[in-house]
C-alpha cells in the first residue's frame, strides 16, 4: 500500500473539522463566549480546513523539499509570508487604514496557544 493511500479520504477529514467546528460552537455556548470570538475561530477552522485538504501545510511543504527534492511548495509559502509581511508593516506603521485604526496584536502564552500548537 502506497503512503499515499493510507491518508485518511477527504470525506472523513471534512467529518473531523466539522466535528471539531461542532464542539467549538458547544464549547462556546456553554461558556457564554463572544460571538465575535466564535466567528473569528470558526473562520479559523474553515481557512485550515481548506488548506489541510489542499495539502498546503508546512510539514508537506519541508517533507517535499527534503525526500522528494519539490521545493515548490516551500517557496509558496515563503513567498506569501513576504507579500503579507510587505503588506501589512506599512499598515501598521501607518497607525489607521481608511479611518481604522490598525496596531500590532500580541497575547500572552496560555493554553489556547498550545492547544493551537498542538493541532
Amino acid at each position: 500500500m502506497s503512503p499515499r493511500a493510507a491518508r485518511t479520504s477527504p470525506p472523513l477529514r471534512l467529518a473531523g473539522i466539522g466535528l471539531f467546528a461542532g464542539l467549538e460552537l458547544a464549547i462556546a455556548l456553554a461558556t457564554g463566549g463572544e460571538i465575535r470570538k466564535l466567528v473569528l475561530a470558526l473562520l479559523g477552522v474553515l481557512i485550515g480546513a481548506t488548506l489541510l485538504l489542499a495539502r498546503f501545510g508546512f510539514a508537506a511543504a519541508f517533507r517535499d523539499a527534503a525526500t522528494r527534492g519539490d521545493a515548490r511548495p516551500f517557496v509558496a509559502q515563503m513567498l506569501m509570508m513576504a507579500l503579507a509581511s510587505l503588506l501589512i508593516v506599512p499598515l501598521v506603521a501607518a497607525g489607521s487604514l481608511f479611518g481604522r485604526d490598525m496596531a500590532g496584536f500580541a497575547n500572552p502564552i496560555g493554553i489556547s496557544f498550545v492547544l493551537g500548537g498542538l493541532l
